[in-house]
């Protein structure tokens, strides 16, 4: 006789509709970033660029009460022109030294607090995502 073992099952939570953050600013925290990956570059079809995901936990809640999480996907560079460089600049809250943008450990900004600035975009079924426009500095915290 099989035993069931539910354990290994993923419940669904809530309604199952997903609830994006709100539209405006909200405080938020450095939860994670994702080590670098290779992905296929959209721009150039056969050329894939080094990626990663920072995750920001927003003073928002669910529902329920639960944690919500907004991610912002960037290309791992911290060239002046780079969209990850001005996000970094505000959560330490400085300006990058000259040598800093090619040993920069971007673990150093995990629990750093800032500000996430999210707008929402429809896809064409609809559906609606919040998107992280801007990343900006916490007054409160000091320079790292």
């Amino acid at each position: 006789m099989v035993m069931e073992d539910n354990s290994w099952i993923v419940p669904m939570q809530g309604d199952g509709e997903f609830v994006p953050v709100s539209e405006g600013l909200h405080s938020a925290t450095v939860q994670e970033v994702t080590a670098p990956e290779l992905v296929d570059d959209r721009f150039n079809p056969g050329k894939q660029k080094l990626k990663i995901k920072v995750k920001f936990l927003v003073e928002e809640k669910t529902g329920d009460g639960g944690d919500m999480i907004a991610t912002r996907t960037f290309t791992f560079s911290l060239h002046p022109k780079s969209a990850l460089r001005p996000a970094v600049e505000a959560i330490i809250g400085r300006s990058l030294n000259p040598g800093e943008e090619v040993n920069f450990d971007i673990r150093s900004i995990l629990n750093r607090s800032c500000s996430v600035l999210i707008k929402h975009n429809k896809s064409e079924d609809g559906r609606t995502f919040a998107n992280i426009k801007e990343v900006l500095a916490n007054k409160d915290q000091a320079p790292f």
